[in-house]
């Protein structure tokens, strides 16, 4: 019998307010640090048991793969996919620490479409992760940190288990 997967979410979300949107209601790119500046990091909760999940998916000539990352935690549930981020297959044999979706608070990683948008960024010995849902990209859940070097340990043993194939 399949395994029932939760969903992670914070009984509050994130809120993030901003006058800053282009006419498709996505961030301008200037606008980054200012809305994530007031943020208190502290507050995040902690994933410490963090997985990436890989689900294939057909791509767009019908021949090849293309492979969509989910973020998960045993204890948690699943945390979030990324919204438009699909990876053909034959790429991730090439990845790199280069390739791995990461930012700074000023410029944080960012992928977003059509009502999902993700922000990635790492500050001192973490990485945070917001997810929205929200059209409008106000309101965050799921919102956590995991620890630099976990995040980067799971992203690298999935590379290098794609490299294998």
């Amino acid at each position: 019998m399949p395994k029932k997967i939760k969903l992670f979410r914070k009984d509050t979300p994130l809120y993030i307010y901003s006058r800053k949107f282009t006419s498709d209601r996505v961030l301008v790119s200037n606008g980054y640090g200012s809305l994530l500046a007031e943020i208190n990091l502290d507050e995040f909760p902690l994933v410490e048991d963090f997985e990436i999940l890989y689900v294939y998916r057909e791509g767009f000539n019908k021949k090849d793969k293309e492979v969509h990352f989910i973020f998960y935690s045993e204890t948690m549930g699943l945390l979030n996919g990324f919204p438009y981020w699909y990876i053909h297959e034959s790429k991730i044999k090439d990845f790199s620490t280069n390739d791995i979706p990461i930012g700074t608070k000023d410029t944080p990683f960012m992928d977003v479409e059509q009502g999902g948008l993700i922000y990635i960024f790492e500050k001192r010995d973490y990485v945070y992760v917001l997810y929205s849902h929200d059209n409008d990209y106000i309101e965050f859940n799921p919102w956590y940190k995991v620890s630099k070097d976990l995040y980067f340990s799971r992203w690298m043993e999935l590379i290098s288990w794609f490299k294998r194939l």
